[in-house]
């Protein structure tokens, strides 16, 4: 959670204001200082590839002239401040982080609105030059800064390992991170300090409860049928083919199989996930897939509620969520939220529901 995280968050129930303002850098040159913006719209999902969304409105004067204007897309950043000034409490500041300027549009009257993602867009905009695969031997620690150098220095909050032989990226930096997290059940967020910070969230207390006696408004719950049941590892080589010197490819794959319970396959259907390995020995593929297997989360659904805004929460944070008719109490991490801080929306807050 944001600091400061000794405020209550009944607090946030209270008569009074929340504004935003932004600070703006390039390339180290402070451009401006404590501009106040309107409609100012967060979200965050770790679903998709940046987790982190923000966009505001500026009035007129804003807009770009050139590429050192405050407000262009040429690599400026924002960094976004929330000042909470409510009944009943002494005024506290809550740092949201930096983001980078992706989009800047003129609208009616001349207004500016400006759309920004999270830093981890660096890593979407700097695509690997080819495929790769961790070093023999590399450790999680070492395969995630070597992705994500030079844009992003990792904070490897969670037991360090050595990773599995048969583990491939593509060309692209997020998706090897995400599938790298992935596989090992870990959340990432980038932090106020410009760090992607990596963690297990499982392993986390919650940090605040909500109930209809203070914010919470309404729980919805969503479920799917995509959890995957089946995993298979394919990998290749080049074989001679023995005409003339010609090569062929042959495959080996291994799958693994959830058998049993509630995602057996006789019940639930097949649900399979392919999974890339570059050494193409049997015994690697097989393990790749056994692997995937055993330390996968059965995801078993997604409880969505709503609350007056509490600007502090951020994915990974794990939160009780009282139902207002009563029931059981959802107990998760936080997956993304959508939020206007200081309008009148209710902000909208995703749990996961997991079992191991």
């Amino acid at each position: 959670m944001r600091a400061p995280g000794g405020v209550d968050p009944s607090v946030f129930a209270n008569a009074g204001q929340i504004r935003s303002r932004v600070t703006t850098v390039r390339g180290g040159k402070v451009l401006a200082v404590d501009v106040e913006v309107f409609k100012c719209q967060l979200e965050i999902s770790d679903g998709r590839n940046v987790q982190e969304r923000l966009t505001f409105v500026l009035p007129p004067g804003w807009e770009p002239v050139d590429d050192w204007s405050p407000f262009a897309p040429m690599g400026q950043t924002v960094h976004l401040l929330l000042d909470v000034d409510l009944e009943g409490v002494e005024g506290f500041t809550v740092d949201r982080g930096w983001f980078l300027i992706t989009e800047v549009r003129t609208e009616r009257q001349g207004r500016v609105s400006v759309t920004c993602m999270g830093l981890l867009q660096r890593l979407e905009d700097d695509p690997l030059a080819w495929p790769t695969s961790p070093a023999k031997g590399a450790k999680l620690s070492e395969e995630l800064r070597r992705l994500c150098s030079p844009h992003l220095d990792v904070v490897l909050e969670a037991d360090d390992r050595v990773l599995p032989e048969g583990l491939s990226w593509g060309n692209s930096r997020i998706k090897a991170v995400t599938e790298l997290l992935d596989t090992f059940g870990l959340t990432m967020r980038v932090d106020a300090d410009c760090r992607l910070y990596v963690f297990d969230a499982s392993k986390r207390e919650p940090v605040a409860s909500y109930s209809a006696r203070d914010l919470l408004v309404r729980v919805d719950a969503r479920w799917d049928h995509s959890q995957p049941n089946q995993w298979t590892a394919v990998a290749s080589k080049s074989v001679p083919s023995g005409k003339g010197g010609e090569h062929r490819m042959e495959y080996v794959h291994h799958t693994a199989t959830a058998n049993g319970g509630a995602f057996d396959p006789s019940v639930y259907g097949v649900v399979s996930e392919i999974v890339n390995v570059s050494d193409a020995s049997a015994a690697t593929v097989q393990a790749a897939a056994n692997k995937k297997l055993a330390e996968s989360h059965v995801v078993m659904g997604e409880r969505q509620f709503y609350i007056v805004p509490d600007v502090r929460l951020d994915v990974g944070d794990v939160v009780n969520v009282v139902p207002p008719e009563g029931g059981q109490v959802t107990s998760g991490p936080v997956t993304g939220f959508q939020c206007a801080p200081g309008g009148a929306d209710l902000m909208r807050v995703d749990v996961k529901v997991r079992v191991a």
